[in-house]
Order: C-alpha cells, then structure tokens, then sequence
C-alpha cells in the first residue's frame, strides 16, 4: 500500500546523492553522522538510486541476491521508505513505500534505462558537432569556467545560445521567464525534459563537462539531479555536478541549495 505525502511546507528534506549513500555503508563515521540528524532531517530515495543499485548488479554478477536485499534494507532505514515518484499531474509525488517495490519496478523496466543510456552516450560522443553553435555566439569556455555557477546561464552569449534553442523547439523553456519553474514542476515529463536539456547545454558549452566513458554515471547524475528538485537540500561531493546543478537550478528558480557533504555535516553537527 502506497502513502502519499504533501511537502509543501517542508523545510528539511534531504536527498543525497548516491555516492555518499554508498559511503553511509562503508564508512561508519559517515553513517553515524547521517542517522544522528534524522531527528532534525529526513532523508528520501528514488527511482534513482535503485537504477545504480540495479546496474552495480548486473555488472558484478557475483552480487548475491542478499546482498540487494540488504542494499534496500539500508535505504529503508535511512529513508524511513519515503520515496519520490514521478507523476504526470503533480510532477514528483512524495510517497511511503518499501524501496523494494521500487526496485522491482526498476529491473522490470530495465530496457528503459538501458535505452537511456545508449541515448546518453550517443549524445556524449556527438556533442563535438555542435561546435560551430558554440563558435557563433563566442562562447569561451575558459570565460564561463570562471562564472560563479548561478550566472552560467545569464551569460550574455550562453543566452543567445538558449534563446536559439528555445526558438527551435529543442527546450522547453524561455529566458527570464519568472513563472518557469512553476509552469514545469508539476509535470514530470516537463521537468525531465528542461533539466536534460540544460545539462546537455553545458556539455555542449564545455562548462564543468565529463568524459565520454562517464556517459552512464552522468545520465544517473542528472536523474538525481532531477528527483533532488523535490527537496530542501541536495548532498553532493562531486564538485563538477554540484557546480552544474547549481547552474541548472538558480536558471529553473529551483530552490533546492546544493551542497558538500561536509558543509552539510558541519553546519547541522
């Protein structure tokens, strides 16, 4: 039985990055630092998590069944099962459910996931044919680097370049529009679709961008990313993702502040 939640008025939902979830196992310092502030936080997982938790076991296919079951036991108890769904008509859906229900959603849909990735690394490894956009508007990649993450997308040139991509369809999306954010977070599949494409935008700008081998662990990183809009905070350690969700969420008028592990640690502990 699925529980629906209202966070509306929530001021202290976390979301963590999955790295750090996996460190929580790891590392008892770690783990003990995060269940002391479930009194003051909570915690919550999504789809995900259980993605990487699913991709980490078919490509040891020594993993044992136990060892799963324990993976989604440790995100039960640290997430108390409160997860995050995707809706169609109230964008991210708060819910109380067992992560193994989830988990079992995930493996059923795989192909899914598997197609996002290929389409992930397609993109990856095509984006250098988009040079000649980022050539005419005269964007300096070396410029853009020295941005504070909030301004990437108020760089006058970074702008136009969005501008033309918003005129041709391929964003959802209009700059300086106030109501954006609003228009797009009850809507999964709109939301999705902005976040994608921006991060896209700041590979395509070379802004922070990854390895074409790290295709895969990007494509994970955006969807956290994305489930991450539901909450008050993001945890990250990764300093190229946090600077381009910064990035992405200060242009959508997301709310979610994203921070470092110990930052987060330090200001609560």
């Amino acid at each position: 039985m699925i529980k629906a939640l209202n966070f509306d008025n929530e001021k202290n939902i976390v979301y963590l990055d999955y790295n750090i979830f996996v460190d929580s196992l790891e590392k008892a310092d770690i783990k003990n630092k995060l269940y002391s502030l479930k009194t003051k936080y909570k915690y919550v997982y999504s789809s995900a998590y259980l993605e990487e938790l699913a991709n980490t076991a078919i490509k040891d296919v020594n993993i044992k069944e136990e060892v799963i079951k324990k993976d989604l036991e440790n995100i039960s108890k640290l997430t108390n099962n409160i997860g995050l769904r995707p809706t169609t008509d109230t964008g991210i859906l708060p819910v109380v459910e067992h992560p193994k229900y989830s988990y079992q959603r995930v493996i059923d849909y795989l192909h899914l996931t598997k197609l996002s990735e290929n389409n992930s690394k397609n993109f990856m490894k095509n984006r250098i044919n988009h040079i000649e956009l980022v050539k005419k508007y005269n964007i300096n990649k070396d410029k853009i680097d020295l941005l504070d993450p909030s301004e990437v997308f108020y760089d006058s040139n970074v702008e136009m370049l969005v501008k033309e991509c918003s005129r041709f369809g391929d964003l959802y999306l209009s700059i300086n529009n106030a109501s954006l954010w609003r228009a797009i977070r009850k809507d999964f599949s709109l939301l999705e679709r902005n976040i994608e494409e921006l991060f896209n935008l700041l590979e395509i700008i070379g802004y922070n961008s990854e390895n074409n081998k790290k295709s895969r662990s990007r494509l994970h990183d955006v969807t956290h990313a994305i489930y991450a809009t539901k909450a008050n905070y993001f945890i990250t350690n990764d300093n190229k993702f946090r600077n381009k969700c910064i990035a992405v969420y200060s242009f959508l008028g997301v709310t979610t502040k994203v921070c470092e592990y110990e930052k987060f640690i330090s200001d609560n502990i």
